[in-house]
């Protein structure tokens, strides 16, 4: 039986369409990027089927044993107004890091179910055609061989549509769209339903006094022989006290997958040794009888120090000690001066009890200013200021334009909308390996919708990237400007509009469930950066090549347009004449003026003031804690004033 997610699926021709246009996001530097060769304008899909007709099936599923034979049918349906040229295969099927299926390339040897199935073509052609609006029925063999495994395996049917164009240079490429229709196969015997959590790791980040943020990094492992979902529950405590959160249900994952989890705790008491605990519970596919198996389970401590609350009992100590010692300077210092006044013809000068009281006036300085200066960091990492919390945040997004300087505001016409985005967390497994890519996208928040679900646009073509540390998207000439995706996707919710940096690879789909991000809120026809924005830019960052340009696409090379540099940030109150940055000439800006534009660099202390209000850092303990040091230093030098007056 199909799980939940998969049998609420609509007719087959709604199915072909879903199928279709989902296309487009998985090949983002073909479908999204501005001046590529464009695909033909056609919708095409597959689905089970009788021998005469498409049937409601949404995947074909089966129950067999080795060396069981069978026949079903496959319908390819064109529903484009001309006829389609497409080939047609089976593969073996997985699951990514982000719990998606995904399929190898045609030449890729198969190892799993992909060889068991054989698709029926006429005269045993490897291509197809199909009629204008028009539907073919094939047959589909099935052969299980004597040594296939208990539990479940996966393949899928392949339709793929490759048209061929040239690039700039004259050279003829192809682009290839591909739709599935999975196959899921349960081979009789015993089944192990089992998962494992592996790779365990937490970070926490001090927020306010007495709260903080755990971060927790794990991945799902199904070491099992057959595919599961599964509850998660990620609970982070100590002495005082124990804090849980709930994650999402885990997508269906195949034997021997893995799915990479990013659970984000906030409101934690550093109690200084605590634990994160990881609870997943197995959860078979709705229908299927499976066995009890229990729940993997792990745990690892970390440190979460509260450092605010310590400086303030240090502080607190340090005046208590100062104040018992100078109390004792004190009784001795006037004790002696008791004694000197007796003896006649002494002069008195700077008594002792007047060298104490300087004493304490400059512990009162020392404290204020040192309880101000520790406080600062603390405040840098103080939470955000957008409205909304998404858990697969891994790290920030650093927007860079051509002079390698930071980018805090623009115009929604700007051409690219950035000239660079480089991400600031490493790539995880596998998407740090070789052929690894990055792109932009910008999503649209909406309240009471889940991050998961809000819809996206691509804003420039993948990339190649040569650090695996800074994840980097580069753009052309004619990658797309911040308007064609507000056009498509009206902010809704204050304005904002969320910055995701998408990880991809070779044979691999984009990672939706772990990314670097950046907010931005659009005013008019203008975006200002109010969370992330600011980070590496320049040569230590690594380097990126759109694939666009190594394609030799039309309009993909050379430097940007005018509009590429954005208008200076109003951070920056006063320009540094060392910092201005060269001025473009070119083709009319998107306003039509023709003008070059300029931006001012942003020099290094005003980049850390705009780095801390872009992530919306809260100043309240800085005030508390320089309220206090100032509050100590106040009493302590009345204190040294009184001591004075009596002395003298």
């Amino acid at each position: 039986m199909p799980s939940p997610a998969l049998r609420n699926l609509g007719p087959l021709a709604l199915l072909m369409l879903i199928l279709s246009l989902f296309l487009s996001l998985l090949v983002p530097h073909v479908a999204l990027a501005a001046g590529t060769p464009k695909l033909p304008s056609v919708t095409f899909g597959l689905g089970p089927a009788s021998a005469t007709k498409s049937d409601a099936r949404p995947f074909f599923n089966y129950l067999v044993s080795p060396l069981a034979r069978l026949t079903d049918h496959v319908a390819i349906i064109n529903l484009s107004a001309q006829p389609l040229t497409l080939s047609v295969y089976a593969t073996d099927a997985s699951n990514g890091l982000d719990g998606s299926f995904t399929y190898p390339v045609k030449s890729a040897a198969l190892v799993d179910a992909g060889k068991w199935i054989k698709v029926q073509t006429p005269r045993g052609n490897p291509t197809i055609t199909v009629p204008a609006r028009g539907t073919l029925i094939l047959p589909v063999t099935v052969a299980v061989p004597q040594n296939a495994s208990p539990g479940d395996h996966a393949a899928a049917v392949i339709v793929s549509l490759t048209a061929l164009s040239k690039n700039g240079t004259g050279q003829r490429i192809n682009l290839d769209q591909r739709v599935a229709a999975r196959v899921f196969f349960r081979v009789s015997g015993s089944e192990r339903p089992r998962l494992a959590v592996e790779g365990l790791q937490v970070s926490y980040v001090s927020t306010g006094l007495l709260s903080g943020t755990a971060t927790v990094r794990y991945r799902i492992h199904n070491t099992g022989n057959v595919k599961l979902e599964a509850n998660q529950r990620v609970s982070v405590g100590g002495l005082l006290r124990t804090t849980t959160r709930v994650g999402d249900q885990a997508p269906v994952l195949l034997p021997g997958s893995e799915f990479q989890v990013t659970s984000v705790v906030k409101q934690v008491l550093p109690q200084v040794r605590m634990t994160a605990t990881v609870v997943v519970t197995p959860l078979g596919i709705r229908g299927d009888a499976l066995a009890r198996s229990g729940d993997a389970v792990t745990a690892m401590h970390f440190w979460a120090v509260p450092w605010l609350l310590l400086m303030i009992i240090v502080g607190m100590l340090v005046f208590l000690v100062a104040s018992a010692w100078l109390r004792r300077r004190y009784k001795r210092s006037r004790a002696a001066s008791h004694a000197a006044a007796r003896q006649p013809g002494i002069m008195s000068g700077a008594t002792p009890s007047s060298e104490a009281a300087g004493k304490v006036q400059r512990v009162a300085v020392f404290l204020t200013v040192a309880l101000t200066a520790l406080a600062l960091p603390g405040s840098v990492s103080a939470g955000g200021t957008v409205p909304y919390d998404d858990p697969a945040v891994a790290g920030s997004i650093a927007l860079c334009d051509v002079n390698g300087d930071n980018v805090l505001s623009g115009k929604l016409t700007d051409t690219p909308f950035v000239w660079k985005a480089v991400g600031t967390s490493a790539a995880p497994s596998p998407y740090d390996q070789p052929g690894r890519t990055a792109f932009l996208a910008a999503y649209q928040p909406r309240k009471n919708v889940a991050p998961g679900d809000w819809s996206g646009y691509g804003l420039a073509a993948a990339s190649r990237y040569t650090n695996p540390a800074h994840p980097m998207s580069q753009a052309t000439p004619n990658s797309s400007p911040l308007t064609d995706f507000t056009t498509r996707y009206v902010p809704q919710w204050d304005g904002l509009v969320q910055l995701r940096m998408l990880l991809g690879g070779s044979n691999r789909v984009p990672l939706p469930r772990s990314y670097d991000a950046t907010d931005i809120r659009v005013t008019g026809d203008t975006w200002q950066v109010v969370r992330g924005g600011t980070g590496p830019c320049g040569k230590q960052a690594g380097s990126a090549t759109n694939v666009a340009v190594l394609l030799k696409l039309p309009g993909s090379a050379g430097t940007p347009k005018p509009g590429a540099i954005a208008s200076p940030s109003p951070l920056r109150q006063t320009p540094d004449p060392q910092k201005v940055g060269p001025t473009l000439s070119g083709s009319a800006s998107p306003a039509g003026s023709g003008a070059a534009a300029s931006r001012t660099a942003i020099p290094g202390s005003t980049a850390r003031q705009a780095s801390r209000a872009a992530d919306g850092g809260s100043l309240t303990p800085v005030f508390v804690v320089g309220g206090l040091g100032l509050a100590l230093g106040v009493v302590l030098t009345l204190l040294a004033s009184r001591r004075r007056q009596v002395t003298s």
